[in-house]
């Protein structure tokens, strides 16, 4: 015959065990409910959606819009072999200050060949011998390379040529004007860039008859370019 202590240690074991099988039981069950749902989620789900949405989280992108406001200054080469009714070339290199940064620029001009010579022209110095309007370049490229090594190109805008403006003086000789330019692209920071702005810029000879111009100038404008979330 069991002592009653021996009694209440076997009920115990016995109600421990019914409880064990008992929470193995629920906890089979939850499984089970949540096993089920996965299943019903996989089944409404179009194929690809969870990678297409990942990907979207990774690859999306929002367009930033900055503004252009630079000062710039340095010489330029006036080619004036390469055109002709004064249409020369010219190859300029240029510091940079302001926004969005410092940079350095490097760029191309060649005057029109067949400009509108106009008897007055708003912004044009006194005694100009010459005052073309719509803007006097028919080639107009810069490229802008900042600190951080990114590139913002930028090109004459054809779109916008009538807000462009040119004055000419030969001795000595003197070269104001006005440029409506479009971004076009570049690296880093710049990939895939857009907007507009205008170049005005005015430069002098060295000394009368030198090819070596010195230069300064302004670039204004907006660039938009894409920009990680």
């Amino acid at each position: 015959m069991l002592s009653r202590k021996s009694n209440g240690l076997c009920i115990r074991a016995i109600l421990a065990r019914l409880f064990q099988e008992s929470r193995g039981e629920v906890m089979a069950k939850r499984t089970l409910r949540v096993f089920v749902a996965l299943l019903f989620i996989a089944a409404v789900m179009p194929p690809g959606a969870q990678a297409e949405n990942d990907g979207r989280k990774h690859s999306r992108k929002s367009r930033k819009s900055v503004k252009v406001d630079l000062r710039w200054a340095g010489a330029a080469i006036l080619d004036l072999a390469q055109g002709k009714n004064f249409d020369p070339l010219t190859m300029f290199q240029t510091q940079a200050k302001g926004k969005p940064g410092s940079a350095t620029l490097l760029g191309i001009n060649q005057g029109d060949a067949m400009p509108v010579i106009a008897p007055d022209v708003k912004g044009c110095f006194e005694g100009a011998d010459i005052k073309r309007v719509p803007t006097v370049l028919n080639e107009n490229s810069v490229v802008a390379t900042f600190k951080d090594l990114s590139v913002l190109n930028m090109a004459r805008d054809e779109t916008r040529l009538g807000e462009g403006f040119a004055c000419i003086r030969f001795f000595p000789f003197r070269f104001d004007g006005h440029v409506p330019i479009k971004f076009t692209g570049g690296f880093g920071r710049f990939e895939g860039a857009s907007g507009e702005g205008t170049i005005r810029f005015e430069a002098k000879a060295v000394i009368p008859g030198s090819p070596l111009i010195s230069e300064i100038g302004t670039i204004k404008g907006t660039v938009v370019f894409d920009s990680d979330p």
